[in-house]
């Protein structure tokens, strides 16, 4: 009986077993969560991918920032150097030179590059919008999206970069540009109680020299924004001062106006000639009561002589092309001349040496090619002497002998309203009482400012 019980449920008890197993084996399963981080990855990794994407993306346009930014000050800094060496430079050309050079092309893959003087602002600053003395330059680029595209709108986005480089001071208006000897010195005699005043602009000597720059005599000043050389500086005389201490060891100064003259006249072989015939300098008669002379224009092959004592002597506006000496030989002379220009060819000279109490009232051409040049000497290496201890120079203009030494003397100017006056020469002296000279010249037609102090501000 037993048996054939056993036999009887045998087969239910191995169906229930079956049962029993499947129910265990779905248990394990619905328990088993090791499947769930396939799925979790799977949910995630689209966001992942996402956020690495973005996270690159922002370091490229990162690094593009960077990269537009150091272009950006070069460029600033660079056309800052250019408009104080030169103030009539391209700023635009030089500042998109600086960024070409960086692989930033001004027009090119998205990139653009904007050069101002006196900054509209840009770039989400304004700072020193409307500073004459600032350059401003802005440098773009416009780059593609990629991941960001997702979270942000527009296909591009555009990165860009702001520098300002300020150039202060009234720069230059006595340079030395000659390498060796004393560059700017007192004259030969060892002037006393020379009061030297350069208003709103600084004196530079180009020499290596130890005697750079080189005062002699007793009781004589120097005031000017920076006083400056290559060589060593020599303050040898007694009770002598300057207003600022000078400083040794700077950069030489660049010729501003060597490019520039290059395309000057210095011959006119169609204008006339005086005298007429003969190799004698021009001589004009002075006559009547008081005695006057009147020049015009031209060629002088042999040079002008101003002879007659307590004469007056007018120039007319234009150019004097001179081939030889222009001399002033006696005293109490006085000169006219409004927008005139002397170039003195060869190794000739300005020589007004002997022209004691006299005064030279001359200004130069306010338009034309010599616009602002008073008196050029292309080759010259002689001496000029303009002036004396009792001679006043009323003048305004360039005085443009990079080759020569130029002696400047007497009393220029007033302390109310000093000369406009730039006097470059191989060598420049001084003497004489009281000179007056002016830097802040910005409005004269043909004056560059050159010489002045950079910073990069921004």
């Amino acid at each position: 009986m037993k048996s054939k019980l056993g036999f009887l449920f045998l087969p239910w008890k191995s169906g229930n077993l079956v049962a029993r197993r499947r129910f265990r084996l779905f248990s394990r399963l619905r328990r088993d969560e090791s499947g769930s981080y396939l799925l979790l990855a799977a949910l995630a990794l689209p966001p992942l991918i996402g956020i690495t994407g973005l996270a690159v993306e922002a370091g490229y346009w990162l690094y593009t920032k960077r990269n537009l930014q150091a272009a950006a000050d070069s460029a600033a800094y660079s056309a800052a150097t250019a408009y104080a060496i030169d103030s009539t430079s391209d700023l635009t050309l030089q500042g998109e030179a600086i960024t070409g050079d960086q692989g930033l092309v001004n027009g090119q893959n998205g990139v653009t590059v904007t050069v101002v003087k006196s900054p509209a602002g840009g770039c989400g600053a304004n700072s020193y919008a409307g500073n004459s003395g600032a350059i401003e330059v802005i440098v773009a680029q416009t780059v593609n999206r990629l991941f960001s595209k997702m979270a942000l709108v527009g296909n591009s986005t555009t990165i860009c970069a702001r520098a300002v480089a300020v150039v202060s001071g009234g720069g230059d208006c006595v340079v030395a540009l000659g390498a060796n000897g004393s560059g700017i010195a007192t004259d030969a005699n060892g002037t006393n109680g020379l009061n030297l005043n350069l208003k709103n602009c600084s004196l530079f000597s180009n020499s290596t020299s130890a005697n750079a720059i080189y005062l002699q005599g007793n009781n004589n000043v120097i005031t000017a924004e920076t006083i400056g050389a290559v060589g060593g500086i020599n303050i040898a005389g007694h009770n002598s001062t300057t207003s600022t201490v000078p400083t040794s060891g700077d950069a030489p100064v660049a010729d501003p106006y060597k490019t520039t003259s290059a395309s000057w006249p210095s011959s006119c072989g169609s204008c006339v000639r005086y005298p007429t015939t003969g190799g004698a300098a021009y001589s004009p008669t002075a006559s009547g009561n008081p005695k006057t002379a009147s020049l015009s224009p031209g060629n002088f092959p042999n040079g002008i002589t101003l002879d007659t004592a307590s004469a007056t002597y007018n120039f007319a506006p234009g150019t004097y092309y001179i081939g030889g000496d222009f001399q002033m030989t006696k005293s109490n002379i006085t000169v006219n001349g409004t927008g005139v220009t002397f170039i003195i060819t060869g190794n000739h000279v300005f020589d007004a040496s002997k022209a004691s109490n006299s005064i030279f009232s001359v200004t130069a051409p306010t338009s034309g090619t010599m616009a602002g040049v008073l008196i050029w000497e292309p080759t010259s290496t002689g001496t000029n002497v303009i002036g004396n201890n009792s001679f006043t120079a009323n003048i305004q203009g360039i005085i443009y002998a990079p080759s020569a030494v130029v002696d400047y003397a007497g009393n220029t100017g007033s302390t109310s309203s000093p000369a406009c006056v730039q006097i470059l020469g191989a060598s420049v002296k001084f003497g004489g009482n009281q000179i007056n000279i002016n830097g802040n010249c910005d409005t004269v037609a043909g004056f560059k400012k050159f010489g002045q102090l950079i910073a990069l501000v921004e």
